[in-house]
């Protein structure tokens, strides 16, 4: 067409005809075109080789990604829904755990080989007490992720985690953690010494008010009376309440007695 040469294929039968004696007479040749065939063989056999490609180009990327992933000093893993009855959209009744790296294994006390193929609850039960399988449970249902800071103190277990876990497809997430053990123990121990103070200031206003001698308790640099005691209102002249005032506020008549210079030493001096 065209004067251009186009390529076609034909696939070619020849046989022989002969007379009743065996004698050849001549060869019939049958020509089927294939050319269609031949091109759609070739086409295919070009996706295939084009499939093989991306899939080692995947296989490839995905191995790079595990060994980044393997090597990082933070934990990742990989879980997969258990739905009850193994029926799709059932309900999530547990974590299968698909891969796990070796730092991760390491901040939960175990090593990979004896984590992989097993689950979240029957791992680690306590997960279920604080929260941590529920809310796997909605990151998967909302494709919402979930950050939190956790000290987990179970099954043998004292670890102090930075756990993030986000939906990949459709029933799997990836959850990052970070050991953050030590800066959630000094929170923790910082909240009961602030607890214990709060009882003491509890215990020591008690003392205050319950007394029967004149007693007040001043704070600040400017030694505001902070809690008055009735005794002590009733030398304050006539009852008079001074909560929230200076001494200078209180007791102006007192300038120039040194009172006021008296407050400022035991203050800073710390010494009665």
């Amino acid at each position: 067409e065209g004067g251009r040469a186009e390529e076609a294929w034909f696939a070619y039968s020849l046989s022989a005809l002969t007379d009743e004696a065996g004698a050849h007479l001549a060869v019939y040749n049958v020509a089927v075109e294939m050319t269609e065939r031949v091109r759609d063989r070739r086409a295919a056999a070009r996706l295939l080789a084009e499939s093989e490609a991306v899939n080692a180009r995947l296989s490839a990327s995905e191995a790079r990604l595990r060994a980044v992933q393997d090597a990082l000093p933070n934990g990742f893993a990989i879980h997969h829904a258990i739905r009850e009855g193994g029926r799709a959209g059932g309900r999530v009744v547990d974590f299968g755990l698909a891969y796990i790296n070796d730092a991760g294994a390491r901040l939960l006390g175990s090593v990979r080989e004896r984590m992989l193929g097993r689950t979240l609850l029957e791992m680690f039960p306590g997960t279920g007490e604080e929260d941590v399988f529920a809310s796997y449970v909605r990151v998967l249902e909302t494709g919402e992720p979930w950050v939190r800071d956790l000290l987990y103190e179970h099954e043998g277990l004292g670890v102090g985690l930075a756990i993030t876990a986000v939906r990949v497809g459709d029933d799997e997430l990836a959850v990052t953690f970070l050991d953050v053990g030590r800066r959630l123990r000094a929170e923790a121990e910082r909240t009961r010494l602030l607890a214990e103070l709060t009882v003491e200031r509890e215990r020591l206003r008690a003392v205050i008010l319950q007394t029967p001698a004149p007693l007040a308790l001043l704070a600040g640099p400017e030694h505001r009376f902070e809690l008055v005691n009735a005794a002590y209102k009733r030398i304050s002249g006539g009852g008079r309440d001074v909560t929230g005032l200076t001494p200078p506020e209180a007791f102006p008549e007192l300038a120039g007695s040194g009172i006021y210079e008296l407050f400022d030493r035991v203050y800073e001096t710390g010494e009665p």
